[in-house]
């Protein structure tokens, strides 16, 4: 019979090496977001108005800014390109808007024209 301590090492060293691994694949997946979030480019016009923010693409299409307020601050009334990610409206109602939440924002122009 072999040694009962030689077989217990081997089996926590297998066990250990299992969950290390394990651990370590977790690290290196990217972060999950939300299926319906996905990676956006806008440009468009920033406004404020009860207490939100809002940019305006081209199109007319509204979005819903969330992000660090004081970089929209600085921005109303101008053309900006924001990077980020944009959510559907929850409610599914026609006429309600997405979210763009901000990862970068760089001012295109200091005045937003009527064509946007």
């Amino acid at each position: 019979m072999r040694n009962p301590v030689v077989i217990t090492a081997l089996l926590c060293c297998f066990i250990g090496g299992a969950a290390l691994a394990d651990s370590h694949n977790e690290r290196n997946q990217p972060p999950q977001t939300g299926k319906a979030d996905k990676p956006a480019i806008v440009m468009g016009c920033v406004s404020a108005g009860n207490g939100s923010f809002k940019l305006t693409d081209g199109s007319g299409t509204n979005y819903q800014l969330a992000g660090d307020e004081t970089k929209f601050t600085e921005h109303i009334g101008h053309r900006v390109e924001i990077t980020g990610t944009i959510t559907p409206s929850s409610s599914g109602q026609s006429g309600s808007q997405s979210t763009l939440t901000v990862a970068s924002i760089k001012q295109i122009a200091s005045t937003c024209n009527s064509s946007q």
